[in-house]
């Protein structure tokens, strides 16, 4: 009897042991996590705002005389005070959607109620720069979902801006989908230079931008943030190809 309680508060004591142990590494990888979060937050919000303060330092100075270079500065200083905001708006967003604070609740919807309107943002914002801009097949034939409407809406949002953004010159944006019997798989595909193989496996990371010729086109926020969404809905996004025949990225939406 006594050896049977010795054992069995052995096994209690190493299993408390173990769990402290688990607990304390969980403890020090989200500090980690949130520390290098707190790193990125800092060197994001930190460069746009000393650009700005460095401009109107020479400005007060008297140091732009020029009115043509004057207007020059300030149209650097605006785009710089642009992407801040943009920055610290997909921070809240992306904040809020890993706190919960958002409504997920889901109901069935049709195709052209949940995407026409980001579609036509879209097609007029690749009009302006002359990219081709398709939808194949179009909307009205795609099968209704079971979905969030803001939520699913956002997400086809994220991944146009990002296809629109690294199309390349007279590129090209196409959205196609595939229905089966539980959900409809959309693809975004764009033209323009593929993701390095050594970038995807981080492009739904946190502020991660990767090659060099993506920098300064994003905050690296908006994949994550898309991530994110695709989690809080329980469905599935993933990049299924980057190459030279273009990046094509995935997304799930249950039909019921």
């Amino acid at each position: 009897m006594l050896l049977v309680l010795f054992v069995s508060a052995t096994l209690t004591v190493i299993l408390a042991v173990i769990y402290t142990a688990i607990i304390i590494r969980k403890n020090k990888e989200t500090e980690l996590i949130q520390r290098e979060y707190i790193d990125n937050i800092s060197h994001e919000l930190k460069s746009p705002i000393a650009s700005v303060r460095a401009l109107t330092e020479t400005m007060y100075d008297g140091l732009v005389p020029e009115e043509e270079k004057r207007k020059e500065y300030c149209g650097i200083m605006l785009n710089e005070l642009h992407n801040l905001e943009h920055t610290v708006t997909y921070m809240l967003e992306l904040s809020r959607i890993q706190s919960k604070k958002i409504d997920c609740q889901k109901h069935k919807i049709s195709a052209p109620d949940l995407f026409q309107a980001v579609l036509n943002k879209y097609d007029a914002l690749c009009e302006e720069m002359d990219v081709s801009f398709t939808c194949i097949p179009p909307l009205n034939h795609c099968p209704a979902v079971y979905t969030n409407q803001n939520l699913a809406a956002r997400l086809m949002d994220i991944l146009l801006d990002n296809a629109v953004k690294f199309s390349g010159e007279e590129g090209s944006v196409q959205i196609t989908y595939v229905s089966d019997i539980k959900c409809v798989t959309i693809s975004v595909i764009n033209s323009g230079r593929p993701i390095s193989p050594e970038d995807q496996p981080h492009i739904f990371s946190r502020f991660y931008k990767g090659d060099k010729s993506h920098n300064g086109k994003g905050s690296g926020l908006g994949l994550a943030i898309a991530s994110e969404i695709a989690v809080s809905l329980d469905e599935k996004l993933w990049l299924r190809k980057s190459d030279s025949s273009g990046t094509e990225f995935c997304f799930t939406l249950k039909k019921n």
